[in-house]
């Protein structure tokens, strides 16, 4: 079984429903009420997402966008939708770390090339800069 701690990550902590990282709305992957496992990409979500790349890159009002229609989508269709306070928070999270992880020093967008190499081809892009600053709350909000 998974756990979740800054010093283990375990896929196995995806496939379980709100416990402790895996939500509804997600920008990967299906709700779990559709399913899927949750522990591996929805191609079309993927692909959903990387349509609003259409200039190259996915920034900011990009990402705020996929948010809004993966959570319209999760009210209309999904009985069980679940965006309150801990879900919503995973899921914004998940939103920045997407843009920081594959932003690289600015964090504000990314090019789809590497989106795409990373979920499609889920490997890692040639070209990516390794951050050297922790990821942490610390050096994420401004001040």
């Amino acid at each position: 079984m998974g756990t979740l701690s800054p010093a283990v990550f375990d896929m196995n902590d995806l496939s379980k429903h709100n416990d402790p990282i895996e939500h509804d709305a997600s920008q990967a992957r299906s709700d779990s009420y559709f399913g899927e496992d949750p522990a591996f990409v929805t191609p079309n979500l993927i692909n959903d997402v990387l349509s609003y790349g259409s200039d190259g890159q996915i920034d900011v009002n990009d990402v705020a966008k996929i948010q809004s229609a993966r959570i319209g989508y999760g009210q209309q269709y999904n009985p069980t939708f679940d965006f309150s306070a801990t879900p919503a928070f995973i899921a914004r999270a998940e939103a920045a770390l997407f843009l920081r992880a594959f932003g690289g020093q600015n964090g504000n967008s990314c090019k789809t090339s590497f989106a795409s190499t990373f979920f499609v081809q889920i490997t890692f892009f040639a070209g990516r800069i390794r951050v050297r600053s922790c990821l942490g709350r610390a050096n994420q909000i401004p001040r």
